[in-house]
């Protein structure tokens, strides 16, 4: 591979990286209510900006040395608010300097400690050393980089009730912000949660059409239960009152009216059982 190649590939996998870094960031966020949106790119890899603050974010996909960490620091935007920066890993020094730098916020008088660090170790510009106590970090690992965001998607998701695809999801907002990284575009809140609206998930089962007969319909409205007790539900209350209904449905025991009606009026998503077992108990009592 030729020196442009491999630069244009090492570029590819960065903006890879920052685009998973930034839908952590903004899956973190994205329930507050002066959460605004993301901007990417600019001086900066992207902002997160809120109504009456910004975040201004930098993303490394390596683990800098204290001197490296100190040539980021010193390319940071001036005037933000606040910083954030990822790491795809911490080295013992950086790792150290950040547990001394949460000491110095709560306890001013340690400033001292760290005053040979930031002038010497990291040779910083006067002007930014008030940035170090202005900033975040956090890890984000450039290897499996998928499944974390993946996790910060369904965990969200999980959250707020709501069955989406996690995949496409990931998937839609890492294109989203591919587009966007070229023309330094903005993207709101609505916009992201619109993303993952488009990527609901609703299983369309057979158990809810009309002309299923009483054997079939049992079958189906078992498939039904056992798609949310192994794929959606995580919450182990509601766990054990899928599989109570469950229960009820082999045994044809009318009870499964109240457990489905109850799960539905706990959570919209399970109206279809409710529409499910209504049918079927309908039917057996006409018998």
């Amino acid at each position: 591979m030729k020196n442009g190649d491999l630069g244009g590939a090492n570029a590819a996998i960065g903006f890879r990286h920052q685009y998973y870094s930034a839908i952590d960031a903004v899956m973190e966020h994205i329930d507050d209510a002066d959460f605004k949106g993301i901007r990417l790119e600019g001086k900066n890899d992207f902002t997160l900006v809120f109504n009456q603050t910004n975040i201004s974010v930098q993303v490394k996909s390596n683990n800098p040395t204290i001197w490296g960490l100190g040539k980021i620091v010193n390319k940071l935007p001036l005037n933000m608010e606040k910083y954030l920066i990822y790491l795809s890993g911490l080295t013992p020094s950086v790792k150290s300097l950040i547990s001394k730098l949460r000491i110095v916020k709560n306890d001013p008088e340690e400033l001292e400690s760290l005053t040979d660090i930031f002038t010497q170790k990291m040779n910083l510009d006067p002007e930014r050393i008030k940035i170090m106590f202005l900033c975040d970090f956090r890890v984000y690992p450039s290897h499996g980089e998928e499944q974390p965001a993946l996790g910060r998607i369904a965990q969200w998701a999980s959250k707020n009730r709501i069955n989406c695809d996690v995949v496409a999801t990931l998937n839609s907002l890492m294109e989203l912000f591919s587009k966007l990284s070229t023309e330094w575009g903005f993207v709101s809140t609505e916009k992201l949660k619109k993303v993952i609206e488009n990527n609901r998930y609703i299983p369309e089962f057979s158990a809810l059409a009309m002309n299923q007969d009483a054997l079939g319909f049992n079958s189906d409205l078992l498939d039904a239960i056992d798609y949310f007790l192994n794929n959606v539900s995580s919450n182990q209350n509601t766990v054990g009152a899928l599989r109570n209904l469950r229960l009820l449905v082999v045994n044809n025991n009318l009870d499964m009216r109240l457990a489905a009606r109850n799960l539905a009026d706990e959570n919209p998503r399970y109206e279809i059982l409710r529409a499910g077992v209504s049918l079927f108990t309908s039917g057996k009592m006409r018998a």
